[in-house]
């Protein structure tokens, strides 16, 4: 969004904050015309998505491009909590953020506007705390009907208890394998985190392509975090 309204500013749009949750935009009057330099800033929610899909079943787990300080305070706040160091680098000594997975731990997670947790971030954190000790809880303030994920976890043996919108959580959990349906990107993203503890293949239907949406090379990026994936038959495992 900060990158988009830069963009926007150097043609000559004008862009204010009128308080947290509006934003207000004044056109040109006419078609946008113009050079400008940006630079595209990574995608927080891609590279939170692969951290949890990867601490999963590893202790250590990197991402290229991405430094510690993109990532919302509320997501780096939350890791520390739950049992994750975040710490910046990686391995290869690339640009990017490395997370260290210790003994995870309950957390009590509400999602709020940037730069508190994401609401994006939030069915993959239900999902990576169903493998924490004790009973987790995830409150969702953004988005009322983000719980579709919910009933896709459930075919994996993955139980989480809805109350209006907050979801409570039972750690130590095992996935298991099955068949899933993505309903949305986030969702879908869900199945992927918890996928990667299932002993069994998974099968992913993603009938309107949100996953291709939203993570590009996803077969590829899944298979450096040690997964399977199986594009004819839609599966990971």
């Amino acid at each position: 969004m900060l990158g988009l309204i830069s963009v926007l500013r150097q043609l000559g749009v004008e862009v204010l904050f009128d308080g947290p949750a509006m934003i207000r935009v004044r056109g040109t009057g006419g078609p946008l015309s113009g050079q400008v330099t940006a630079t595209i800033p990574p995608d927080r929610m891609e590279a939170g998505t692969y951290l949890l899909t990867g601490l999963m079943v590893h202790e250590r787990t990197s991402v290229v491009g991405i430094r510690l300080a993109d990532f919302p305070v509320g997501f780096r706040e939350a890791m520390a909590t739950i049992g994750v160091d975040l710490l910046d680098g990686t391995e290869d000594g690339h640009m990017g953020t490395t997370a260290l997975r210790r003994d995870l731990r309950a957390a009590h997670v509400t999602t709020t506007p940037h730069p508190g947790f994401p609401t994006d971030l939030q069915p993959q954190l239900a999902a990576f705390l169903t493998q924490a000790e004790g009973r987790s809880s995830v409150t969702e303030t953004i988005y009322r009907a983000r719980t579709t994920h919910v009933a896709e976890l459930a075919k994996l043996g993955l139980g989480i208890s809805v109350n209006g919108r907050r979801q409570e959580i039972t750690g130590r959990q095992r996935p298991h394998g099955g068949s899933t349906v993505v309903t949305d990107i986030r969702c879908g993203a869900a199945v992927l985190v918890a996928a990667a503890a299932a002993p069994d293949p998974v099968v992913v239907a993603d009938p309107a392509g949100h996953l291709a949406r939203g993570y590009g090379d996803l077969a590829g990026k899944l298979s450096r975090l040690g997964m399977s994936v199986d594009q004819n038959v839609r599966s990971v495992a």
